[in-house]
């Protein structure tokens, strides 16, 4: 069954919502977090988080969890650690522009409803985050991360329950890549999907690009294309309980639709199964997917900035009919 409908649609004051992220909590409910303001990079621009209790009541009224005065926010992704506690990354610009930023994390003991102070994450100036956070079996902790000045990619590491980090190797090829977002395969590598900033005069390698870690995100391979279009902007993979992958992209080398639903088999390597979610000449953009509880893979994305919106199916999904 497929189910869509809108988390945010207005709130007074704040006209423009973009990058969404999702979590299930150990509750069974599901949080989202994006950010909202007049527009993207005002100083008004804030993070706010709403609640999905269950499928039926749909979600509740959004709050704010972060507006530093005088300051824009931007990039929420939101982590539950194996204690249960709930991770929110996110970045404040320092000064105008995505270049100007510092990472911040806050904690929450009680599934989003109060956080401690913020924390800021290193004191370099561009580090952003876009994707959620993976855990490995060895228990660490991996954040996908991007240096906005560089426009390259790389991982942020923690050993300890997000309470430390270590920069990883960088992620480079070719073109700027940046966004990546981070699938486990089941011989212990890490296949890392990034956006691209090639040119559209440049149309071959507007792609989304991949790099591979096979040391537990450490250190990466140098970035190859896949046959994926991407209109520079960023994607989203989950790794499936029954070990098929899902990946949503806007599948264009132009523009920021359609939006996509891909599965792959084969850890990754080809995307034969493709479900559109939006075709509509608007964006449809920043988008975020995982699988809840049941099996139900829930993604949330930006609606044309003035909406987010959350859909959910299951894996059957892929082979009905559209």
């Amino acid at each position: 069954m497929y189910k869509e409908r809108f988390i945010y649609e207005h709130i007074e004051g704040r006209p423009s919502c973009h990058a969404g992220t999702i979590a299930e909590l150990p509750s069974g409910e599901y949080l989202a977090a994006f950010y909202a303001g007049t527009q993207e990079g005002a100083t008004d621009v804030g993070v706010l988080t709403s609640r999905l209790r269950d499928e039926i009541d749909g979600w509740e009224d959004t709050r704010v969890v972060v507006d530093t005065p005088g300051m824009s926010e931007g990039n929420p992704v939101l982590h539950v650690d194996d204690y249960g506690h709930v991770w929110l990354f996110y970045v404040t610009q320092q000064e105008p522009g995505w270049d100007n930023v510092l990472m911040y994390s806050m904690k929450s003991e009680d599934e989003g409803r109060t956080w401690e102070e913020p924390a800021q994450i290193g004191d370099t100036l561009g580090w952003m985050t876009k994707n959620k956070a993976i855990r490995l079996q060895s228990g660490r902790t991996i954040l996908p991360c991007y240096d906005e000045r560089a426009w390259k990619s790389f991982c942020l590491l923690s050993d300890d329950e997000c309470l430390t980090w270590q920069q990883s190797g960088m992620m480079e090829g070719p073109t700027m890549v940046i966004q990546p977002t981070l699938l486990p395969r089941p011989d212990g590598s890490i296949v890392a999907f990034m956006r691209t900033g090639a040119p559209v005069e440049d149309p071959d390698n507007r792609v989304i690009w991949k790099s591979v870690s096979e040391d537990d995100g450490m250190t990466w391979s140098p970035c190859e294309p896949t046959d994926l279009p991407n209109p520079n902007s960023g994607c989203d993979v989950v790794l499936l309980d029954d070990g098929n992958a899902a990946l949503i992209y806007n599948d264009s080398r132009t523009g920021r639709s359609p939006l996509t639903v891909a599965l792959s088999t084969d850890n990754g390597d080809t995307w034969p199964t493709k479900r559109t979610l939006e075709t509509e000449e608007a964006e449809f953009s920043y988008p975020a997917i995982i699988q809840g509880h049941g099996g139900r893979i829930h993604t949330l994305y930006t609606y044309k900035r003035t909406h987010m919106k959350h859909a959910a199916f299951s894996e059957t999904w892929f082979e009905e009919e559209s």
